[in-house]
């Protein structure tokens, strides 16, 4: 009996500590004002993931090479290029970003922040975006690559594989801009529609300059 009570209190701190982090970064967020931001690079980052990965389907089409490993490997490539650059590439421009608006408040007040809950917001937010800005394309990427990785499986045929890896391109631009739709408080299918067909167009000028 010592024993459970024993457990339970520890889960209990636990349960805790865990609630207290989460508020703690909630209340992070909300000084620095991290979400729009981080909602912006979410959308560009995301909609670049399929835009490039469409570019790839295409390309290999194109190119008469629908190796199921040479476009899995070559998508798997971007999708890591995509991530430690979109991760690195983030951190540091908010992070400079940030620690100017720092010196600047500094400056005026008088004071050194090192150490402050802004200073420790400013960090915060610098991460979560970077984390942001490198999931993002990694994600839609992956969506779109899925199909290739069940066809070098033996799961599904090359061409079913390259069908399927274009409309879900497609599809996830679709999503994106019913998202920028749903927060611009507009049209969410317009929205989805301008995207997808960025997407078709893509598709259309890669087949014209492949001569296919």
């Amino acid at each position: 009996m010592d024993n459970d009570t024993e457990d339970s209190s520890r889960l209990g701190s636990a349960i805790s500590s865990v609630r207290k982090s989460i508020a703690q970064l909630r209340h992070y967020a909300s000084i620095s004002r991290v979400e729009e931001i981080s909602r912006r690079y979410f959308v560009i980052n995301a909609y670049d993931g399929a835009m490039t990965m469409l570019g790839i389907v295409i390309g290999a089409h194109v190119a008469g090479n629908i190796d199921p490993r040479i476009v899995v490997g070559a998508g798997l490539g971007g999708i890591v290029a995509m991530g430690v650059s979109g991760f690195t590439g983030a951190f540091l421009s908010e992070r400079a970003e940030r620690q100017r608006k720092l010196k600047d408040i500094e400056r005026h007040l008088f004071t050194n922040l090192e150490n402050s809950v802004l200073e420790s917001a400013s960090n915060f937010a610098a991460i979560w975006v970077a984390l942001v800005d490198g999931a993002a394309p990694a994600i839609t990427a992956f969506i779109s690559l899925s199909p290739f990785i069940l066809a070098l499986q033996g799961m599904i045929s090359v061409p079913l594989a390259v069908i399927s890896a274009v409309a879900l391109s497609i599809l996830s631009l679709f999503v994106l801009g019913a998202y920028l739709g749903k927060v611009s408080k507009e049209n969410i299918f317009l929205y989805g529609l301008q995207t997808s067909l960025a997407g078709g167009a893509t598709v259309g000028i890669l087949l014209l300059i492949g001569g296919v």
